[in-house]
């Protein structure tokens, strides 16, 4: 679902759009939100986003993704995305890297 487009200079004429679906993302229809964002972060070039209402927005990828900080500071908004939706970060350990120090202390305790 299309809410709202927040204007913007990369998104002049499709600031009308809101309350829509989104059918297809660059001719593939999103299974998902998690898919949308898949298809969007994948893209290249040109982002046709095609809605429900039969309107096609397209977009160049890299003036968009320049523009996605602007725009979220711009209207005060912490992420462009939810929780779930972030990429997956490693887990930080809190395990000490062994030295050889560490195994040789080890080895004589045992």
């Amino acid at each position: 679902m299309l809410n709202q487009v927040l204007a913007d200079e990369v998104n002049v004429g499709y600031e009308h759009l809101s309350n829509t679906s989104v059918v297809s993302v660059n001719g593939v229809c999103p299974r998902n939100m998690r898919h949308f964002v898949e298809l969007c972060e994948n893209a290249t070039g040109i982002l046709e986003v095609k809605t429900s209402d039969a309107y096609i927005a397209a977009f160049d990828v890299k003036q968009a993704r320049e523009a996605n900080r602007r725009i979220l500071i711009r209207y005060h908004i912490g992420s462009d995305r939810s929780i779930d939706l972030q990429p997956a970060r490693p887990v930080a350990s809190n395990r000490r890297p062994r030295t050889a120090a560490t195994r040789r202390r080890r080895a004589r305790s045992a």
